[in-house]
């Protein structure tokens, strides 16, 4: 009895529903269904996830656990062939479907597909463990994106490592569609060539069903990087290069480029000559890749690390096409006169503001390895066929 108080109190934030009165004795699995809304069967290699309705994570962790998808995923691996980088660029639409195992007789219902499970199963094993990802994705919480206007619905896994999107249907279909061969074919050419790249990694597309007696549900998720996991973030700054409602007035929200030019002359983005220049060729880089899909409406994130003094930055948002919607909006507001630059132009003119604010933001500094040499002019090919830009290493 000691020991009961303890393991209920666990069981609590994981069953929502489970009863005041419950204790040790009746914990069985009918309660544990009842309490959870949905409690499933041990997934592959014995491991245990509770899922809750309300926690997205916890399905697609227990999605990865079932023994339905390791085989699915065996066999389309074998398909793709040897090596991760055959996995990473495989054509091939690698969807599997998993389907929840539930009790006989229950009226629930569930299924999770997994987009491109081979490339981001590739991509995810170059930075981390597989258990490492689940077990991350067994928890999540509600997360307010302060700054955000996208209107999307966020969560973050309870140890902060990655960030759960709730996306709408149309940039589903538009990444999975289009967008999702070309970009691993883009960073499987920025990994295997060493060429500077800011983009933050999209980990895993899913779509969950869930129906039961009561509700439906029905939600297309991506899972990202935390660019600021085991970071002291002091202030973050989303940067488009634009200045037209580009003002935040409370000082507790994610700062935005007007807030960051009156900082510039007391506080100014400083980084060394040679994080310049890798700064600036992974947007170079980054901005081509984006503008030939069409892609626009994208911000480099900045978090200033007050511990280490060290700027964190990432390309976000950036599965945004530039849809026909976009280009009606342009044109109505192109006629309504006025001498001010509209609010949506063109992914190619996006490229080249974005470009061009993002070198002016940051103020280089001199460091130990600085060279004063005569000014080169060299001419960059804007070709995405051409190749990406490379960083020469300092002498």
């Amino acid at each position: 009895h000691a020991r009961a108080a303890p393991l209920l109190a666990a069981l609590g934030p994981l069953l929502p529903n489970l009863p005041a009165s419950a204790n040790l004795a009746t914990v069985g699995a009918p309660l544990l269904r009842d309490a959870s809304g949905l409690f499933l069967a041990d997934g592959a290699g014995e491991r245990v996830v509770a899922v809750n309705e309300t926690e997205p994570s916890s399905v697609i962790a227990y999605a990865l656990c079932t023994a339905a998808y390791a085989e699915q995923l065996a066999a389309l691996q074998e398909a793709a062939g040897a090596g991760p980088c055959a996995a990473l660029v495989s054509p091939a639409r690698t969807h599997v479907e998993v389907p929840f195992a539930v009790p006989r007789g229950s009226r629930v219902a569930a299924r999770v597909t997994v987009h491109y499970a081979v490339q981001f199963r590739a991509l995810r094993d170059m930075a981390f463990s597989e258990e490492e990802f689940v077990a991350s994705l067994r928890r999540c919480r509600k997360w307010d994106s302060t700054g955000g206007r996208s209107g999307s619905t966020w969560e973050k896994t309870l140890d902060d490592r990655f960030v759960i999107k709730r996306i709408q249907r149309v940039e589903m279909d538009s990444f999975v569609e289009e967008f999702a061969p070309l970009y691993f074919q883009y960073l499987a050419k920025a990994y295997y060539h060493n060429l500077p790249t800011a983009i933050a990694k999209i980990l895993g597309v899913y779509s969950i069903n869930y129906k039961s007696a009561s509700k439906t549900i029905k939600q297309d998720i991506i899972v990202m990087e935390n660019l600021f996991y085991n970071r002291s973030i002091s202030k973050i700054y989303d940067l488009k290069g634009s200045v037209r409602n580009r003002y935040e007035k409370s000082s507790a929200s994610v700062m935005l480029d007007v807030n960051l030019l009156h900082a510039m002359y007391e506080n100014p983005l400083s980084v060394d000559e040679h994080s310049m220049a890798m700064l600036t060729m992974a947007v170079w880089n980054d901005t081509l890749f984006l503008s030939t899909l069409n892609v626009m409406d994208y911000s480099l994130i900045v978090g200033i690390d007050e511990g280490s003094g060290e700027l964190v930055v990432g390309v976000i948002d950036y599965i945004r096409k530039y849809t026909w919607d976009k280009q009606l909006e342009k044109w109505f507001k192109s006629q309504t006169g006025g001498s001010t630059q509209p609010t949506v132009i063109s992914p190619k003119n996006y490229k080249d503001r974005f470009r061009a604010a993002m070198f002016n933001y940051f103020i280089m500094v001199p460091g130990k390895a600085t060279r004063v040499v005569s000014p080169a002019s060299p001419k960059f090919r804007d070709d995405w066929s051409s190749g990406l830009l490379r960083v020469a290493p300092l002498q």
